[in-house]
């Protein structure tokens, strides 16, 4: 090369490099600003910085160009704001970006509408915050909502995530896990094409509604101080938890649920812990919560955050909120993710055993192949998207610091990492399908006068079924050692390995994360006793079965004791099931405290029984019962002195469920709580299916809102009367019911009251009602036929996403409206719809339909009353006075 151009080339390669290594040295003191004031400009640190600012010009010079919106599989959102509003996000980063909204605007495509929103930044590690893509939290105006979600994020993802997050929470949906919405979205901001970002739900009322089940508490874990080991110490201490929603505005600052959550989750007693769970916790929901960490190998459920818990205030029950599910490892241990209520169920046998069960059924559900082929799915449908996005980065961990940065990546680096992932995953399945094949089994036979006494070791990961063929077991149940009284008969029974605590995390490293021990593997001994016939035993009349896989275990024969050292309680410790009994009452029972019956316990109670209930004494049925009395010999519940209210009736559970009140006669009843549920009615059926309430009267009530309440419950309400009701006289939530032949009679507030249910009623009346003849609201589906409607304020209120189809309503006198649809709960994005055949609206045809709403009637009859012959058939079998109001009727409005 001749002098000049070789000059001219070598002074361009200095300029160059210059320039990236300025953006490289720039790069690096903003980082240290941010983030780490501490670090140093070594050479290595030199070498990444200037290695991320050559790809982040690779990957900007081979973007492709962006789609249009109508070419793009995926939603579009298009942000506008001022470029001072940026400016003030930017000031002080990640403080500023945080700590005050800004005005923009948006708009999403296929939405004609452009909303105002609020906008800020999201996010604790640098890679939502420091760099061109940042991480958005928007909120729109008081009543307007994207697809009912007020508040929602659009997430800038490290590249990992974009494809397994999608994964996770789709799996977690279909398991009926609570999940926000995640999916791929692209964001313009001021017409630049921002790349692909992440919709994130926000975990809050607004997500507990959309999955149609009852507001209640939800906690955020994610922050705490350390303890003298390092660790954190959110699972210790309940003031740690935020609470974000709560089931009314009256329980935002009641803290009850939470700490109990966290007093019994660190419970000294095993027995009170096992209650706990299987009481207080949906176990379903949290072994698969459990078991999808262990299926990926995820460890980002830990010590310290986290975690997002919702408690549903009518089940009783708390349940995991999927957050999170990702960083899939292929680190061979069974559960990667650490924390005290996973560390609670592994030391307990059984329940470890029941976790596992559920795992294993993911094996069997998601096998490699389907997972491949869903990482696939979700890659193209974004990747065009992706190719184009110029700012596409990916979270670095920057262990020395521990804190984050960002590298940008190339498509060939993407695609990669979804042959990884997959990768990844078929080795845990493989190991776990394995590690569930691991039960070993000792045995020590010793020769006794009347019995052999057989100690049996058990280790490994899964538990074996011993079964007996010809010879009886005994279960040396009080681990005496002795064949005695307490101990236990048997042909099967399940012996479970235990596990011990071992110094150090898997990872060696991170307390405050992962903890500063970790659980292994150990025996569990177990003692059992042939009393039948051991002259002629023999161990292969035992049968030993891995109880996961169904295979066959092989026992070895011992001829001396091993040593047992195991951390977990023994499950001969623990409480045994209760068998099923049956409880009978007749005559005259006084009830001067709380009684409970179980959920194996059936309660049968006979004509004419009368409960008499002391003042705030209360029934709780977690069993079934048979209530079925006779019209001549109805079964009553009242208040043993007049003047005195009683508590409740609580029928709760699926133990409950098929449970039947017929002739009974409920009044006097007030309000209760039990394990954390506040009871609204004297009459409460929850969280049960099959039940039946027929031609029962449910009478006054004092003190709460409801003369009875169902919820999370499939049944039928049939020939009943509801009267002088304190507030609404039958409200009901979230639940599948059919209502034929009832009457509603001066209640003080709503006579039917409906909320995110599915409703089939017919041939009901409603006198006299306080407010709404019947509410329907919130989500629900009804049709509603044959019923008749006299002096309420509103006929028939139909709101918040509600669909009704209704035919042959007569509406009579109403004061306001005889028909109102409207949208009330903000958080619902629509009013109320009714389809209606024939409607009669007689003294009051006024009609009442806000823009959000819909009511189409084919024929509406105004002041024109129909025969009521039916209706009389129906009230007449309750009280002759309801007769004499329709006489009246009849007659005011003869034609």
């Amino acid at each position: 090369m001749r002098t000049i151009p070789a000059i001219i080339f070598s002074l361009l390669l200095v300029a160059l490099v210059g320039n990236y290594t300025v953006r490289a040295l720039s790069s690096f003191y903003r980082m240290q600003t941010a983030l780490v004031p501490e670090a140093t400009l070594d050479q290595n640190t030199m070498k990444y910085f200037l290695r991320a600012e050559f790809k982040k010009e690779w990957v900007k010079m081979t973007a492709e160009t962006p789609l249009k919106d109508e070419e793009s599989p995926l939603k579009t959102f298009h942000i506008t704001v001022d470029q001072a509003a940026l400016d003030s996000l930017n000031a002080n980063l990640p403080i500023s970006g945080r700590d005050h909204y800004v005005d923009a605007f948006m708009k999403i495509e296929d939405d004609e509408n452009q909303y105002k929103i609020k906008m800020r930044y999201r996010g604790f590690i640098s890679p939502h915050w420091l760099f061109k893509q940042k991480s958005l939290r928007i909120k729109m105006k008081k009543g307007q909502s994207h697809t009912m979600e007020r508040k929602f994020n659009l997430v800038n993802p490290v590249h990992d995530y974009i494809i397994t997050d999608q994964l996770a929470y789709g799996m977690a949906r279909d398991l009926g896990i609570i999940a926000p919405d995640f999916y791929p979205a692209r964001v313009f901001m001021n017409g630049e094409y921002m790349g692909v970002y992440m919709y994130l739900s926000q975990v809050d009322e607004s997500l507990i509604r959309k999955h149609r089940i009852m507001p209640g508490s939800v906690y955020y874990g994610e922050k705490s101080r350390k303890d003298e080991h390092g660790v954190s110490t959110l699972w210790f201490n309940s003031t740690f938890w935020d609470k974000k929603a709560s089931r009314n505005a009256e329980q935002k600052e009641n803290r009850e649920d939470i700490d109990f959550f966290i007093t019994q989750t660190n419970s000294d007693s095993d027995v009170e812990f096992y209650n706990f769970f299987n009481t207080f916790l949906n176990k379903k929901d949290y072994y698969n919560f459990m078991s999808m960490d262990a299926l990926f190998g995820t460890n980002h459920h830990d010590w310290a955050h986290n975690h997002k818990i919702y408690f549903d205030p009518y089940r009783g029950k708390f349940r995991p909120i999927a957050w999170d599910l990702r960083f899939w490892n292929r680190y061979p241990s069974k559960d990667l993710s650490n924390y005290l209520l996973q560390e609670r169920v592994k030391l307990n046998p059984i329940l470890e055993y029941e976790k596992d069960l559920a795992t294993y059924a993911l094996l069997q559900a998601y096998p490699p192949e389907y997972i491949a082929g869903k990482l696939d799915e979700y890659s193209e449908n974004q990747k065009a998207d992706l190719a184009a996005d110029k700012y596409r980065d990916n979270g670095v961990s920057l262990e020395k610091y521990e804190s984050w940065t960002s590298l940008p990546f190339t498509m060939a680096e993407y695609e990669k990492t979804i042959v990884e992932r997959k990768n990844i995953y078929s080795l845990r399945y493989n190991f776990l399908r394995a590690l569930f094949t691991d039960t070993r089994v000792s045995c020590l036979v010793e020769d006794h006068d009347q019995f052999k006494k057989l100690t049996f070791y058990v280790n490994g990961n899964t538990p074996t079924i011993l079964t007996s063929h010809d010879n009886g077991l005994v279960l040396d149940y009080d681990r005496n050692g002795e064949l005695d009284s307490n101990d236990l008969e048997t042909d099967s029974v399940i012996l479970y390995p235990g596990r011990k605590f071992k110094e150090g995390n898997i990872y060696g490293k991170n307390n405050s994360l992962f903890g500063y021990r970790r659980l292994i593997n150990s025996p569990m001994e177990y003692t059992v006793f042939i009393a039948d016939s051991p002259e002629s035993f023999d161990l292969e009349q035992l049968s030993f079965t891995n109880a996961l896989t169904g295979q066959d275990v092989h026992v070895k024969l011992v001829t001396e004791a091993e040593e047992v050292d195991s951390d977990s309680v023994h499950p001969w410790t623990l409480p045994l099931p209760v068998p099923e009994t049956e409880v009978l009452f007749s005559g005259d029972v006084v009830v001067d405290e709380n009684i409970e019956f179980g959920k194996n316990t059936t309660v049968i109670i006979e004509p004419g029984t009368t409960f008499m209930l002391a003042e705030n004494a209360s029934l709780f049925f977690y069993g079934k019962v048979l209530a079925s009395g006779m019209a001549t010999q109805p079964i009553r519940f009242i208040a043993k002195e007049e003047g005195k209210p009683w508590g409740i009736i609580a029928v709760q559970g699926e133990g409950a469920s098929g449970s039947l009140f017929k002739y009974c006669e409920i009044s006097g009843g007030s309000i209760a709580a039990k394990n954390l549920i506040h009871y609204t009615a004297p009459f409460n059926l929850h969280d049960m299916s099959k039940f039946e309430v027929s031609n029962c009267i449910i009478g006054e009530n004092f003190v709460g809102d409801d003369a009875m309440h169902i919820a999370y419950a499939t049944g039928v309400v049939k020939d009943c009367e509801f009267r002088n009701a304190r507030s609404d006289g039958l409200d009901i939530d979230i639940a599948d019911v059919t209502l034929t032949g009832n009457v509603f009679f001066n209640t003080g507030n709503d006579g039917l009251d409906v909320m995110t249910s599915n409703i089939t009623a017919s041939d009901n009346v409603f006198i006299n009602i306080g407010d709404k003849g019947i509410s329907v609201g919130e989500w629900t589906e009804a049709t509603i036929t044959d019923s008749l409607i006299i002096n309420s304020v509103i006929g028939m209120a139909v709101k918040d996403k509600s669909r009704v189809k209704a035919d042959n309503l007569i509406f009579v006198d109403a004061k306001e409206y005889s028909i109102a649809a409207f949208r009330k709960n903000l958080k619902y994005d629509e009013g109320g719809t009714m389809e209606a055949g024939t409607i009669y609206l007689v003294g009051n045809t006024y009609r009442a339909t806000d823009s959000s709403s819909h009511v189409a009637v084919e024929a509406e009859i105004e002041n024109k009353l129909p025969s009521l012959d039916s209706f009389r058939q129906t009230v007449g079998r309750k009280d002759d006075k309801y007769v004499m109001i329709l006489d009246e009727v009849e007659a005011r409005y003869a034609q």
